[in-house]
């Protein structure tokens, strides 16, 4: 046999129990020794990209105020009836302010009572803020939350911790809450899908074991990934869910092709080669295309992190798949042979006796007979559901509902305004010690102060003015770090001890991620503070979580275009070799956009204008994640490559045997849309069961994969694929001849040659010639008959290449070439152009 993907499979059979030991011996180790320690190493959803203005403005403020969003914990401290002013009230916060700065990781601790100011205590007085400054990296501070938690139980009043170090705990959380709630309630649906599927407990259980072990594995690999470079804790379940989908999809196509070839007379042995040399084949080319797509992510999104983490994670979990795939699968199924079929639970599905036509096949041919009415139709419909995405607004992740860290942020957001806990965060320095102390560097932070707080978009600004009001314009201009007395003591929060650096905090009316807060960064960075008299030769950086945020979507979205264009002229360039067609690799790009288009609609449907967020159980935030549409393009695009290779793949066999375009496309979804509707709605389980976790960004890429699969696997491979490629007729299978002779032909043998290990050849001497002669061509029709062989006597000599006498055929009827043709091994027949459709001896 010359099928690379037989070969191997033969191998594969041949060693099965070194590949089923040292699958298990993999599989041990990553159980038992990492994926319990993967949460160790994972870090939260920063946004934070290398180098941009918010980075900077982020890194001045940590280093030179202690004041840095990103690695300060805030705890929150409320009273129904006492107010800041009352004493019990100070007494609690200053146990709570001791009790925290005991906590090994704490580096400073700031409360109303020492250097917060007002900015700590609400408007009615009944709540106040206490900061946290916290040592380390982002997963040394995740660590110390809990021991921050643990020290303020022995507090009467309520109090929650929040800020990002705890939202990024919380979050680490929530993901494997949602991992354990997939794996205890959607584990046996997905069991029972496949028994409704496979209809025997023994097939069944194949796939889900199968996929079960991906999810394992990816898990344990995320341990030395987490170790050797920051990854986000995003990637533990997203790498799961897809992993898991990818793997049950596979063995799902692998298995049903095996049944098939058994079921139509085939040894087990032989079935399983024709299994792996065609469905094997289809999702090698299917996991190699996600495996490339997710690898080019990453790569050219490399700075930021949290796309990056899911990215790579979703590539090793392709991986991963495509292995157990195309190696413990056959090796397994092989061991089982004929018992694949034992244990039925249910009565097998009726085969279309020979002649008779099925479902799908009389559906497709419904189809074609009015092509163009059923393209606009399922095109309209995509239209309708890509609607929504006219009006998408991009936030930030979010917290997952329900945890402390999200709730602490609503006490926040009610008892001091939207804007409390993610200010804009002006930061400037100068370049020369106490050059803060300069007239006209004061009389600078006076005017954005009084710039700021006038506009009417600010409810608050907090900075070095403000902390001291009491003094007029002339003299706060002329003020020196020696003229302070007292008040250089509360003074620590806006200018450093070197004096060069200060900072103003500006709260907006509303939430971090709305529009007027954008629009108030945006002014801040473009129009105010460079027409800021007295700041042309400081740095004068915006930073924040809303400066993050639009730094991380510029970032992101900058480069978008150029990973959307990577992804389709990849699908395109594979699907081109594989099906030796420009039109067909086409169609299928154009296919998805439209696809995907309706995906984005559906999630903005969903997650912005909150349509059944009370039965998912989320609240509406009014804005899609930033990270969910990038991520759902490259893996959309990259899945329904699987679907797509995997149908045409059947429809390319039945037109090589038949020559028309109708029928081919016909047979094809009869034999593949019952099981790429088996896979859909096992996706669909799949992935929809992170649609009911806290985690909202978990919860946007769970609906938009099941989403995007479902119409993918109704709409376009059901009626928008048939229409088209009944329209296209013959130009489907068009290729320039130029382009044909340089482009790699991925095709495939057919099941019966590779069953009976046939081996296609050339005329004898034509591949090493230099310039082979062309091979005579006859036309008009021909009657054959077979004639004894020249020599008979011969046939019982032993030799490698077939029968020594090659077989004779008569040839009869309106023909203008040989009247006897010799028929061998070496030789064979080729009757039109196509190179399927010859009489060859087989050995």
């Amino acid at each position: 046999m010359t099928d690379p993907f037989a070969r191997l499979t033969d191998q594969i059979i041949r060693f099965k129990w070194i590949v089923i030991g040292s699958w298990v011996a993999v599989i041990a180790v990553a159980a038992l020794l990492l994926a319990p320690h993967a949460t160790e190493v994972l870090q939260g959803g920063s946004l934070v990209i290398p180098g941009s203005e918010s980075d900077r403005a982020d890194g001045l403020l940590r280093t030179k105020l202690d004041a840095s969003s990103q690695n300060t914990a805030i705890v929150v401290i409320q009273s129904g009836d006492l107010t800041v002013d009352s004493p019990a009230f100070k007494a609690q916060v200053t146990q709570a302010a001791q009790l925290l700065g005991q906590v090994k990781g704490v580096r400073a601790v700031r409360t109303y009572y020492s250097g917060g100011g007002a900015a700590f205590a609400s408007r009615d007085g009944h709540t106040t803020l206490i900061t946290a400054s916290l040592e380390g990296d982002e997963q040394a501070q995740q660590a110390v939350i809990p021991d921050l938690r643990k020290a303020l139980a022995s507090l009467n009043l309520q109090h929650w911790v929040t800020g990002f170090a705890a939202a990024s705990y919380d979050s680490l959380g929530a993901s494997e809450e949602d991992a354990h709630l997939a794996e205890l309630i959607f584990l046996p649906v997905l069991f029972v899908l496949l028994l409704l599927v496979f209809r025997t407990l023994t097939a069944a259980l194949i796939p889900l074991a199968l996929g079960g072990l991906t999810v394992v594995l990816s898990q344990g690999l995320l341990y030395p990934l987490g170790i050797l470079i920051p990854t986000s804790v995003f990637a533990l379940n997203t790498g799961s869910m897809i992993g898991l989908g990818l793997c049950i999809d596979y063995s799902l196509i692998i298995v049903t092709r095996y049944r098939e070839e058994v079921l139509d007379g085939q040894t087990p042995h032989d079935a399983l080669l024709i299994a792996m040399a065609t469905a094997g084949r289809s999702i090698t080319y299917s996991g190699i295309t996600v495996i490339l797509a997710m690898s080019a992510m990453t790569a050219l999104l490399w700075p930021i992190v949290m796309v990056r983490s899911i990215s790579l994670s979703v590539a090793l979990a392709a991986v991963i798949a495509l292995a157990f795939a195309l190696t413990l699968l056959p090796a397994s199924l092989h061991l089982l042979g004929r018992h694949i079929e034992s244990l039925a639970v249910l009565p097998r599905a009726k085969r279309p006796k020979p002649g008779e036509l099925g479902f799908w096949y009389r559906l497709s041919d419904l189809i074609m007979a009015r092509p163009a009415v059923w393209l606009v139709a399922g095109l309209a419909i995509l239209v309708v559901l890509a609607a929504p995405l006219r009006t998408i607004v991009l936030g930030g992740p979010g917290i997952p509902a329900g945890v402390e860290s999200s709730n602490g942020a609503d006490i926040v957001s009610r008892a001091f305004g939207p804007g409390q806990l993610a200010p804009v965060q002006i930061v400037i320095q100068t370049s020369s010690q106490n050059g803060i102390w300069t007239p006209s560097m004061l009389g600078a932070i006076d005017d954005l102060t009084t710039e700021l707080a006038a506009d009417s978009r600010v409810a608050g600004v907090d900075s070095l003015r403000t902390a001291l009001s009491s003094q007029p314009r002339e003299a706060f201009t002329n003020l020196t770090p020696d003229k302070l007395g007292t008040a250089a003591g509360s003074l620590g929060n806006f200018v450093d001890a070197a004096g060069d650096t200060t900072t103003l905090f500006v709260y907006s009316k509303d939430r971090e991620f709305d529009a007027s807060t954008e629009s108030l960064l945006t002014d801040i960075r473009d129009r105010i503070l460079p027409s800021t008299a007295g700041l042309k030769n400081a740095k004068a950086l915006a930073g924040g979580e809303t400066a993050i945020f639009r730094d991380y979507e510029t970032g992101l979205y900058a480069r978008f275009p150029l990973i959307a264009a990577v992804v389709a002229a990849l699908i395109f360039v594979v699907l081109m070799m594989f099906f030796q067609s420009i039109f067909l690799p086409l169609k299928a790009v154009i296919l998805n956009l439209v696809s995907i288009a309706a995906t984005f609609g559906v999630l903005v449907a969903v997650f912005q204008y909150g349509w059944g967020a009370s039965l998912l159980g989320f609240t509406p935030l009014d804005r899609v994640s930033v990270i969910s549409p990038a991520i759902l393009y490259v893996v959309l695009f990259a899945l329904s490559t699987d679907y797509e290779v995997f149908m045409l793949s059947r429809v390319k066999e039945y037109y090589k045997q038949t020559g028309r375009n109708r029928e081919a496309v016909a047979a094809g979804l009869q034999h593949t849309a019952g099981v790429i509707t088996a896979a859909a709605i096992i996706l669909l389980g799949t992935f929809g069961s992170f649609a009911f976790g806290k985690t909202v960004v978990i919860k946007e890429l769970g609906i938009g994969l099941g989403v995007g699969v479902f119409v993918d696997s109704t709409i376009v491979r059901i009626i928008l694929v048939p229409a088209t490629m009944r329209l296209m007729g013959a130009a489907n299978w068009w290729i320039p001849g130029w382009l044909k002779r340089i482009l790699p032909d991925l095709h495939e043998e057919t099941g019966e040659a590779i069953a009976h290990g046939v081996v296609e050849v050339v005329e004898p001497g034509e591949a090493a010639a230099a310039a082979p002669k062309p091979q005579p061509r006859y036309s008009g029709t021909l009657t054959l008959s077979a004639l004894p062989a020249l020599a008979p006597a011969a046939a019982s000599a032993p030799t490698s290449a077939g029968p020594a006498a090659p077989a004779r055929l008569l040839v009869q009827g309106t023909w203008d070439g040989p009247s006897v043709i010799s028929l061998s091994p070496a030789r064979p027949l080729r009757i039109g152009r196509d190179v399927t459709n010859e009489l060859r001896l087989i050995d």
